[in-house]
C-alpha cells in the first residue's frame, strides 16, 4: 500500500514537469499575445503620425531579447524575421530594426 501511495506522488509530480520548459512556455505565450496585438491594433493604425508599431516592436525586441535563452537563437531569430516580414510594409523602419536585433542571433 506504501509503495502505491509513493508512486503515485512520484507520477503526479514528474507530471507536472512536461516537454517544455515553463519559462519557454512564458516567453511564447508573450510573443505570441504581442505578436496578434501588432497585427489587430497597429498595422491598422499605423500612420505617419502615430508611433504605435515602433513602440510595439521595441517591445517586441525586448521580449525576445528577455527570453533569448529560453527560446535559443535560432527560435529567437525565426520570431524577429517573421515580425520583420510582418510589419515591413506598414513600418519599413521598423522592419529594418526587427533585422538587425535578428543578425545578432
Amino acid at each position: 500500500m506504501k509503495r502505491g501511495v509513493v508512486v503515485l506522488v512520484l507520477a503526479i509530480l514528474l507530471t507536472g514537469c512536461g516537454g517544455g520548459s515553463s519559462s519557454e512556455q512564458r516567453a511564447n505565450d508573450k510573443l505570441d499575445a504581442l505578436e496578434a496585438k501588432i497585427a489587430t491594433q497597429y498595422e491598422t493604425a499605423a500612420t505617419p503620425y502615430n508611433d504605435y508599431l515602433d513602440k510595439a516592436t521595441h517591445q517586441y525586441i525586448a521580449l525576445v531579447r528577455r527570453y533569448a535563452h529560453d527560446l535559443g537563437p535560432k527560435e529567437a531569430r525565426k520570431r524577429l524575421i517573421s515580425e520583420s516580414d510582418e510589419v515591413s510594409s506598414f513600418c519599413p523602419p521598423c522592419a529594418g530594426d526587427l533585422r538587425d536585433e535578428a543578425r545578432k542571433y
